[in-house]
């Protein structure tokens, strides 16, 4: 007697290959059903409103990380300081003069000095917020991993000092007004 005639064979006959009977593993088994048991408990745990939901979960995770994360920023004390304004000023010049021209006018950049904004409405938290994220579709990168805060937040109190001046060859106005 051949081993195939000792197992058990199914009544499954592909192309001339029969198949055999064989239980599976006890630990595979066992660890299905125990997949079973955790997906009950799971739908249970969540479906029914015992657990948190998506956005309690990610307030709970959002209240741990805000604090690493956000500067607070007082934006009334940085508009009126002038060193912030100096430090903005030597950084603007080296970084933002070429696009923006050196007295805020605008060359291939807008013109920072009319009331016009392309983004925001021209309050130094727009300000902030452009200079961070940069607007990739007009060309202007991201600034926030290649300066630090304080120095992020001089450009930004130095461009909004830049309003209401009166640059040499100022660029045509775009946007909408502004503050």
């Amino acid at each position: 007697m051949s081993n195939l005639e000792k197992e058990p064979l199914l009544d499954h006959n592909y192309d001339g290959i029969q198949e055999l009977d064989n239980p599976l593993p006890r630990w595979w088994v066992y660890l299905f059903y125990a997949t079973i048991v955790f997906g009950i408990l799971y739908f249970v745990y969540y479906g029914f409103g015992i657990g948190p939901d998506l956005h309690e979960e990610l307030e709970s995770h959002m209240q741990v990380i805000a604090p690493q994360t956000q500067v607070a920023i007082d934006y009334d004390a940085l508009e009126n300081d002038p060193a912030k304004i100096e430090a903005g000023k030597a950084i603007y010049a080296a970084k933002c003069a070429a696009c923006h021209g050196p007295d805020g006018g605008g060359t291939i950049g807008p013109n920072l000095t009319d009331t016009y904004w392309i983004h925001g409405e021209g309050r130094l938290s727009d300000i902030v917020t452009v200079i961070q994220k940069g607007v990739p579709e007009k060309g202007m990168l991201s600034w926030e991993t290649l300066l630090s805060p304080e120095d992020l937040q001089s450009v930004a109190v130095y461009v909004h000092s830049l309003k209401g001046t009166t640059p040499a060859t100022p660029k045509a106005p775009e946007g909408n007004p502004g503050h």
